[in-house]
């Protein structure tokens, strides 16, 4: 029979005298615990001892008990300590005892986010929100009254070391506390636990999950993204975690209505925020905040995203935030997804939470931004910072300025009077490609050949499934969370085989009877550019279309201009990116 307990007495209804603190805080008040251990026969009654233990030592002192053999692979996170229940005279030797507490905001009974380490009788808590370090000798001082961390600096550099040690072994990770806002009652959360991962994630051989965690699979070279189905929100709190396992970059991504609206993009050496392009507004992209960080590989890191009206803070700890304002963020909604650039990639518990804002953050707010705007300015080649700048220039005038509005809209009016006119030259490829969706509907639903090609080609998809489904019949029985990638790696494994191999081709037979009846449906974008090309050079000498021409270069030359003279830097940049012939 075993008596103890999970925490501290609560201050407020008991007394742990002579202990400091209670439950929700890391002093002796909140982690000394009673502790009864009756067995007869085996623990000798009425007796002590001063060895300390933690509830992470039951389980291997009660398969050491009961004699148990576990296999090889099993690992405790505690020890044994059947010894000093038995009352052996041989102590095991001191050994570290850890504990991690992060909290998003301070604990209703007093408690904030912290972490510590014990070696024997020294104690050394680490407070996460200010980076404090305090020091106890519990053998003198066990009420904690006197803090001697600078008594003893060498000790403090130990202990703390050890401590960020045990933490990056068990993958301990620390959250940092809200600024802006509250968090209130869970819209969605995965911990991409077994048998318990969310139906909601789209369906994609890119992402599967493995050991717990949502990882980036490689079977593609090219960025990949992941979305959550039918997400509503507005003012919110976004956590994640996240790995950097040999990609670039990982994206978080927020949108609404076919539009992105924020993005917080991760870098191995800095992360910013950046507003999208809407047209419908209109806004234009603007990117907020650079913050450098060295993220390293295969370590875990946290990132908190607090939305709210028109204001986004993403903050990895207390020191590296970034922080935006901007009117395309102040809307509801309805896009949530993940991006990595290729291969490489690790997510882990993703929370979307509803928030309210904080009162003190008006107050707060003019810290934060002027933090941001000293801070020493990320690394960037001479092209990188000429487009930052132009961007955010762009963006900013555009909003604040009506005489460079009036100059913006006259350039989309006449480029929209270009295409107009002379669509042959001036469409987009998206406006190109348009129509040949339509045509390939009408195809579908009226062309007998189109019908029967375009049967043979799903009929060989199909074939080629059934057959990997044949040969691992297991993959049925998968989650869809893994089944997409699962699928696609068993594929592969049988690619060669040439039954796989007759199926392929019969595909591929039909692809190209496809393609030479309807060559129309498969012109490539490099086709269609070459098209524009040919009909730029009948066209010059057309008046009309040169004077059209003309008029975009010198609005977009004016243009140009007018950001230069509002932001000199910008026009530095540019004369060292293109002037005089320079590339």
């Amino acid at each position: 029979f075993i008596f103890s307990s999970d925490n501290g007495g609560e201050t407020n209804v008991t007394s742990n005298t002579p202990l400091r603190g209670g439950k929700s805080q890391l002093y002796e008040g909140g982690i000394r615990v009673p502790m009864i251990v009756r067995w007869p026969g085996q623990v000798p009654p009425g007796q002590a001892t001063n060895a300390y233990t933690t509830s992470t030592d039951f389980f291997p002192t009660l398969i050491d008990a009961c004699d148990l053999d576990l296999p090889k692979k099993v690992e405790f996170d505690g020890t044994s300590v059947l010894g000093d229940w038995q009352g052996a005279k041989q102590r095991q030797a001191a050994r570290d005892l850890h504990w991690h507490y992060p909290l998003e905001k301070p604990h209703f009974l007093g408690g904030s986010s912290a972490g510590a380490i014990r070696a024997g009788n020294w104690k050394l808590i680490e407070f996460f929100e200010s980076g404090d370090l305090e020091l106890y000798d519990l053998e003198s001082d066990l009420g904690e009254t006197n803090n001697v961390a600078e008594q003893h600096p060498q000790l403090v550099e130990s202990l703390y070391a050890r401590l960020l040690q045990w933490r990056g072994r068990v993958g301990a990770r620390t959250c940092s506390s809200l600024q802006m806002t509250r968090s209130g009652n869970a819209i969605f959360e995965d911990a991409f636990s077994p048998e318990l991962v969310s139906e909601r994630w789209s369906s994609t051989d890119d992402y599967t999950v493995k050991n717990g965690e949502l990882v980036r699979t490689d079977f593609s070279k090219e960025s990949a993204r992941i979305f959550l189905k039918k997400p509503e929100y507005k003012n919110v709190v976004v956590k994640f975690d996240f790995q950097f396992r040999g990609t670039n970059e990982i994206r978080f991504l927020t949108g609404t209505s076919g539009k992105y609206n924020a993005v917080i993009h991760i870098h191995k050496d800095r992360f910013f925020l950046q507003t999208a392009v809407d047209q419908t507004v209109p806004y234009f992209s603007a990117v907020h905040g650079i913050c450098g960080f060295e993220f390293q590989e295969n370590q875990w890191y946290t990132m908190t995203i607090e939305i709210a009206g028109d204001e986004v803070l993403a903050h990895i700890d207390r020191e590296h935030f970034v922080y935006g304002q901007h009117p395309i963020i102040d809307r509801s909604r309805t896009y949530f997804a993940f991006q990595t650039e290729s291969g490489g990639a690790a997510l882990d518990n993703v929370q979307l939470l509803s928030a309210n804002p904080l009162k003190e953050w008006e107050e707060r707010r003019a810290t934060f931004v002027e933090i941001q705007q000293n801070r020493e300015p990320v690394e960037m080649t001479v092209r990188e910072r000429w487009e930052y700048l132009k961007r955010n220039t762009h963006d900013l005038l555009y909003r604040n300025d009506s005489d460079y509005k009036n100059l913006v809209d006259q350039i989309s009016a006449t480029k929209q009077r270009q295409h107009k006119l002379f669509p042959e030259v001036f469409s987009t490829i998206k406006q190109v490609r348009k129509p040949l969706l339509e045509y390939r509907s009408q195809l579908a639903a009226n062309d007998e050949n189109y019908k029967a090609l375009n049967k043979a080609i799903n009929q060989a998809k199909q074939s080629q499934k059934r057959y990997v489904l044949e040969k691992h019949p297991e993959l049925a029985a998968l989650p869809s969370s893994q089944y997409a990638a699962e699928f696609e790696r068993r594929r592969l494994l049988i690619a060669n085989e040439r039954a796989m191999l007759n199926l392929v081709e019969q595909q591929q037979t039909a692809e190209r009877a496809m393609r030479e009846a309807f060559p129309k449906l498969f012109i490539s974008d490099k086709e269609i550019q070459a098209q524009q090309r040919e009909a730029r050079t009948r066209l010059k000498g057309d008046p009309e279309f040169q004077q059209l021409v003309k008029d975009v270069a010198d609005l977009v030359r004016a243009e140009m201009n007018y950001r230069h003279q509002s932001n000199p830097e910008l026009k530095m940049l540019w004369e060292q990116l293109f002037a005089k012939g320079k590339d």
